[in-house]
């Protein structure tokens, strides 16, 4: 679950390859297959977004989701923003 923020990024990414590498031709079937292969990335997409939805906190101060690879430049950044700016 703590990779839902990375899932939503690449899933899209994913689905573009996958129209790339397969899906070539000005034939009806391909321009249908397409569609459908565009249509179920976006579902999908759509559906790790209701997962991070579900997890947010309104409770929390600050950030409530952030990916577990970049806390620490989050982190940095927030302390180089707060120098800069106060």
């Amino acid at each position: 679950m703590g990779n839902l923020l990375s899932l939503t990024t690449f899933i899209p990414l994913l689905g573009a390859g996958i129209l790339a590498l397969f899906l070539r031709g000005d034939d009806a079937a391909a321009q249908r297959n397409a569609k459908w292969v565009a249509l179920a990335t976006t579902v999908f997409t759509f559906a790790v977004s209701l997962f991070i939805l579900a997890g947010f906190k309104t409770d929390a101060a600050g950030s409530s989701k952030i990916a577990s690879g970049s806390s620490a430049c989050a982190t940095r950044w927030a302390s180089t923003a707060s120098r800069c700016c106060s």
